[in-house]
Parts: structure tokens; sequence; C-alpha cells
């Protein structure tokens, strides 16, 4: 279940239709997505992750508690169940907003995660980057890349109420649809 970023870059490039019209069906996967968090149910853990992918598979393998999805954790938090209802829901409907837009976006360096347990089962993992407005949306299956549209002051909030690291502030431009 754990990629690396030029594994997230390939599964995005193979994701490219054979057909002769070559246009990406992004929308249908995002919203694909909102649906699938529309009736995600569980317990939910916020992560704040450093945005570059650890290489190192010994320590991957050594520590894999210190990671997600191979990036480094630098902080983590248990939620209270309207705190997971929250961020999912924020997370829902800046997809269907995102699903309006599409294109490939620059940087895809995440500093927010999700996980969604029932019965101490993961049910899904989210890698958001608020930067550049894209989600990996991994559960059963092939990962899921989606686009987002906002949301990113409902994680901050929440992760600021249980105490996470902020995210570093942005070097780049704010991207604007």
């Amino acid at each position: 279940m754990e990629m690396t970023r030029r594994q997230l870059l390939l599964l995005s490039l193979s994701a490219l239709p054979a057909s002769a019209k070559g246009v990406l069906d992004w929308a249908r996967e995002t919203l694909i997505i909102a649906d699938q968090l529309d009736h995600l149910q569980g317990s939910g853990r916020l992560y704040a992750i450093k945005p570059s992918p650890y290489d190192s598979q010994k320590q991957l393998r050594t520590h894999p508690e210190r990671f997600f999805h191979s990036h480094p954790i630098r902080g983590q938090a248990a939620l209270q169940k309207s705190d997971t209802d929250l961020l999912l829901r924020a997370l829902s409907k800046s997809l269907r907003r995102g699903a309006k837009f599409s294109g490939v976006y620059e940087c895809f360096e995440p500093h927010h995660a999700l996980r969604i347990e029932r019965q101490g089962v993961v049910q899904a993992d989210l890698l958001i980057c608020f930067e550049c407005d894209q989600v990996y949306y991994f559960a059963k299956g092939r990962p899921l890349h989606g686009y987002l549209s906002g949301g990113r002051e409902a994680f901050e909030e929440v992760a600021r109420a249980y105490g996470l690291p902020p995210a570093p502030p942005s070097s780049k431009a704010p991207y604007t649809h």
C-alpha cells in the first residue's frame, strides 16, 4: 500500500487512456472519491507529514510506524467522531468542487494525511496536498487520484485543536481555479 512519489507519478501517467481523443476523465475519478468519502464510517487519525517521501527501504521496514505511505510522520492524533465527520465532509465538498477543474499540477507535496479505520481495519488512507489541490485515495483496488478546491482551513483548524504541527508556509504562489 506504500507508494513513493515516483510510483504515484507513474500510476497517474498509467491512467492515460489509449483512445485517440486522449481525454482524461479526472472529474469521474474525483467524484468517485467524493462518493466513497460520503459513505465512509469509522474512526479517524489525522497525520501531519513531511512532503518528501523517504526512500530508504531499510528504514521503512524497520520503523513503519514512523511513516505514512513513505512520508515521515511529524505528528498524529486520533480524532473524535465529530472531527472525523467534519474532515470527511470538507474533503467530499472540496472534491465535488475540484471535479470541475482538471489538469496536471506541479508539486504533490502532501502535508496532511487521514486514515479511516473501522474495528481496527483500515478502510481508507488519504494523502492530501493543498498546495496543488490533489489527493490520493487508497482503499480496495488501485489508488484513486482526485482534485480539490478548498478544505484546507478545516484540516488546519482540526490539526491545531489536536496540537499537531502546522504545515510550513508555502513557498509557492497559491493556485487559483
